[in-house]
């Protein structure tokens, strides 16, 4: 009934037929047709004015075909097929490399492999012949399905590849080819939507009363702010938050750094954190001398 060589082209169903194909590939819907992954259809080992089509049977190509209403299913080339071109007497057309499957309503009669490959086919549709051919219609595809005797009418179908043939080709070469590969819409790509940022992250459900935020500052401190030693114990300086957090459960990282008439005792310069509340913590400093040192504390609070 229909041009399926080998029987290459194959949809996701058990044998007779009987799967839900509209649920096994609700995962398509995102992808537009094309190909998926595989070889697609390339120029002839030895080029000529045959292209070979698909992958193998450890590794087929793997294609998204679309029905009528634009529902998305998977079909499945599961070998390498020459499919032949022919030329225009003039001008120069382009001709599809189409797979498609029949109407999913009706039941395959395939009774001994999966894949009802007895529903599906591989043909060659041409465009018109002219100085500036455009690719086969919608309409013209289907009408060559329902010639192929499937339903054109209610077929999944793809366009693998457009092939531009003059009437002075003499082989065929990807240069010619222009394959049509299956993608995913920009807005599902859209990286900023996947990443955890602020701005994705539901925060009124995650803490409805709570602050929830991340904030970066930096605190100078001359030691004459301080005028304490380590004998002393060191001495609590608090350091007053930007806002208040949700809780005093936040974390304080810092480091160090000095200015000083003394550089030698920056190793001798401790700095710990005492206390936190919602709103400030306080780090305990202190070294072993009294010279007149400069130190700042970046901190990043995260809560």
């Amino acid at each position: 009934m229909t041009t399926n060589p080998s029987n290459i082209v194959r949809v996701r169903a058990r044998k007779k037929g009987r799967a839900s194909v509209y649920e096994a590939n609700a995962w398509a819907q995102a992808f537009s047709t094309g190909l998926l992954e595989g070889n697609g259809v390339k120029q002839n080992t030895s080029a000529d004015m045959n292209v070979l089509v698909g992958g193998t049977t450890s590794k087929p190509d793997v294609v998204i075909a679309s029905s009528p209403a634009g529902y998305k299913i998977a079909l499945d080339i599961v070998g390498s097929q020459a499919i032949q071109l022919t030329t225009p007497a003039s001008n120069s057309r382009i001709s599809s490399i189409v797979a498609y499957t029949d109407d999913l309503s009706i039941s395959s009669t395939d009774t001994d492999v999966t894949g009802s490959p007895s529903s599906c086919g591989l043909i060659v549709v041409n465009g018109a012949a002219s100085a500036s051919p455009v690719a086969p219609t919608d309409s013209a595809i289907r009408s060559a399905i329902t010639a192929d005797g499937a339903t054109g009418s209610q077929a999944c179908y793809t366009v693998l590849a457009n092939v531009r043939v003059a009437s002075t080709t003499t082989t065929i070469t990807n240069s010619l080819i222009a394959s049509m590969v299956a993608k995913m819409p920009p807005e599902c790509l859209d990286v900023s939507k996947l990443m955890i940022a602020s701005q994705n992250v539901d925060w009124a459900t995650i803490a409805p009363t709570a602050k929830n935020v991340i904030k970066l500052g930096s605190r100078k401190i001359m030691w004459g702010e301080i005028n304490d030693n380590w004998t002393n114990g060191g001495h609590n300086k608090t350091i007053t938050l930007p806002e208040s957090f949700a809780d005093a459960s936040y974390i304080i990282t810092f480091g160090k750094r000095q200015s000083g008439s003394k550089p030698a005792s920056f190793d001798q310069l401790n700095l710990t954190v005492t206390s936190r509340t919602a709103s400030s913590f306080s780090v305990q400093v202190w070294n072993n001398v009294d010279y007149d040192l400069q130190f700042a504390i970046p901190w990043i609070a995260i809560g």
